[in-house]
């Protein structure tokens, strides 16, 4: 990937990971091409831009503090793969980690889509306990 590919591509993960702290879905919006899409490991579905905001609202709506920690980011020639270990912690104090994968497909400086792997038992874990 070209110089300003990978500051197009990094510049697009540190905005995706800002927006995520923030719980602004608005950002994450900005941050997707119209037509984005994220596929997921653990049910094999992939959702279209509309469906993939609402699913992120709900999760980062159920967290007093939610943020991507520990990240590792690696540069593709079609975008950039961010490993990180998703931190959160409920109202009531309760906490959960689940370490993640996104690799994501950035076109236009926008997020074409995204590969995500993650295991989400300790999150169901954490809600069902």
């Amino acid at each position: 990937m070209a110089a300003d590919g990978r500051a197009e591509a990094l510049a697009v993960a540190e905005a995706i990971t800002a927006a995520f702290a923030r719980k602004d879905v608005k950002a994450f919006a900005d941050l997707y091409a119209y037509d984005a899409t994220v596929w997921h490991n653990n049910d094999g579905l992939t959702q279209g831009r509309e469906e993939n905001l609402a699913f992120v609202a709900s999760i980062v709506g159920l967290f007093e503090d939610i943020h991507y920690a520990d990240i590792k980011r690696l540069y593709t020639d079609e975008g950039i793969i961010q490993q990180h270990v998703v931190k959160g912690v409920l109202a009531d104090g309760r906490k959960m980690e689940v370490p993640a994968c996104l690799i994501m497909r950035i076109v236009n400086g926008k997020i074409a889509h995204i590969d995500e792997y993650a295991d989400p038992a300790p999150f169901h874990a954490l809600l069902h306990n």
